[in-house]
């Protein structure tokens, strides 16, 4: 008998010295997933975030969750060590356990290792894809995504790409050298072939091409992108970047529905890269919508919220906005900010570039508009007054530009959508910035200038259309608008005269 125990014992400390000091009454302490060996099956993203950016990166997670097939998802999410993400902004990844299980973890990473790089004004934690091959020894590969990306496809077909030695799986961008021609990664998703990039030591070779950044270029023009972008162009042997087709992260703001390079049913991610042209900040925004069918399956957006809801069926309603909404006629435009404030031609003006602002109701031609359907559902807009046309000054793209009267030009500064919100009210947006006609910071004094401005879905964006009576108008300006008039002329563009 004792020697049977001892044959149990000693079979014991065998087994121990292979399985580490872990006893049987408790499980091992869980590890960081970058420290875990990869298993079948298993596809692992990783991106940058804190508090500062916690809602646009748990709407990119949001739309891996929701498109990822049989796959397990490991998301490894890379903080600075002085700037770690709230207690709050990490339930609100755990809670996207709601759409599928998956798991996350934190990396944290000495922000003071990257003092020596120009990123010229964009945030420095774009720099930690650098160093991916060292933030995760023990993985052969991961995804990198930025968070302004959404998924609209399972990612395994990705990570599991045959590149054989290349280091980088990405699409790239044309641009020009003044030396010799070169395709401009970009980085706003891209598979890292870990294990050859350690092989190589390539992170010594991208960050010595980081350095670099801010002289180099200088040598390219209509160069995109910052310093990342930079080191991974030059950092590596252009053989050695395995280019992805364009659908893989079709780059928003470079495309609209007329030139899209390939069929919208074959995108795998969209990549928002204009830092100017954020879905969440403008509406306006290609394929915003898409956007926010992900945003809504976050806690950052309430669900049920009437504004969050009525934008998306705006942005519904502006992918067919070329049905005809409005019966041709004679209408006044009253602002809903002021049921008793309407659209009015300063001082019944007859010239070009009179302005456009709100006046209390008074029956005058100055106050009444000639709308008529034109095609693909746009409108003229001509003041009675007048026989001018309601105009985009300048035809300008510009938020804040101003709006006047002018005369025929056929141009699509003169072209307006007229979409209802289906509570009685409408959106007025010009075919040549598609920015919307907008009540200068929700003013409603006499003579508040109107103007161009994103899409925010607020009061002062709203507009009633009241068809006319037929009976005499008023063909002059009251007392009070004359008096108006002399005291303040309201030249267009003026902020101190016009709002």
């Amino acid at each position: 008998m004792k020697k049977v125990l001892s044959i149990i014992c000693s079979l014991f400390i065998v087994f121990s010295s292979f399985t580490g000091n872990v006893g049987f009454a408790m499980d091992p302490p869980k590890k960081s997933a970058n420290c875990e060996v990869e298993e079948n099956n298993d596809v692992h993203i990783f991106c940058s975030a804190d508090d500062g950016n916690a809602m646009p990166t748990c709407v990119s997670i949001a739309s891996v969750l929701e498109n990822a097939g049989d796959e397990k998802i490991n998301i490894h999410i890379v903080s600075f060590q002085d700037n770690k993400m709230g207690e709050q902004n990490i339930k609100n990844i755990e809670a996207l356990k709601n759409i599928r299980d998956f798991d996350f973890d934190f990396v944290y990473f000495d922000k003071t290792r990257l003092d020596e790089f120009e990123t010229s004004g964009w945030n420095k934690s774009i720099m930690v894809k650098l160093y991916c091959a060292e933030l995760f020894p023990n993985l052969d590969r991961i995804i990198w995504i930025d968070d302004d990306l959404i998924v609209l496809k399972s990612l395994k077909n990705l990570y599991n790409l045959d590149m054989g030695d290349k280091y980088l799986a990405a699409i790239e961008m044309y641009q020009k050298s003044r030396n010799s021609d070169r395709r401009w990664v970009n980085a706003g998703i891209g598979l890292y072939n870990l294990k050859e990039m350690r092989k190589d030591n390539v992170q010594k070779s991208l960050l010595d091409s980081a350095k670099e950044y801010a002289v180099g270029r200088s040598k390219i023009t209509h160069a995109r992108g910052g310093v990342e972008e930079y080191a991974l162009t030059y950092g590596m042997p252009k053989d050695k970047v395995f280019v992805l087709p364009v659908e893989y992260a079709l780059l928003i703001g470079f495309y609209s529905t007329t030139n899209v390079p390939c069929k919208m049913s074959d995108i795998v991610a969209m990549h928002f890269g204009n830092p100017n042209n954020k879905p969440w900040t403008n509406l306006n925004v290609f394929c915003a919508k898409k956007w926010y069918e992900y945003a809504l399956k976050t806690n950052f957006f309430d669900k049920s919220a009437k504004d969050v809801g009525f934008k998306i069926d705006l942005l519904q309603k502006l992918d067919s906005k070329s049905t005809k909404n409005v019966e041709d006629g004679i209408y006044t435009i009253s602002s809903k900010l002021d049921s008793n404030k309407c659209l009015d031609i300063n001082h019944s003006s007859k010239e070009d570039k009179a302005n456009l602002q709100l006046w209390q109701k008074n029956e005058t031609d100055a106050q009444k508009f000639k709308i008529q359907y034109q095609a693909e559902g746009y409108y003229t807009i001509e003041a009675v007054c007048s026989g001018k046309f309601i105009d985009v000054s300048d035809s300008s793209k510009n938020k804040g530009t101003n709006i006047q009267q002018y005369n025929n030009s056929g141009t699509d500064a003169q072209k307006w959508f007229i979409v209802p919100d289906g509570e009685g009210y409408c959106f007025f947006l010009p075919k040549c910035n598609n920015l919307f006609m907008d009540v200068r910071y929700s003013q409603t004094q006499n003579g508040t200038n109107v103007w161009c401005w994103l899409l925010n879905a607020s009061d002062a964006q709203r507009f009633k259309l009241e068809k006319c009576e037929d009976k005499p108008s008023l063909s002059k300006p009251n007392k009070a608008q004359k008096l108006a008039g002399k005291l303040r002329p309201n030249k267009p563009g003026d902020s101190k005269k016009s709002a």
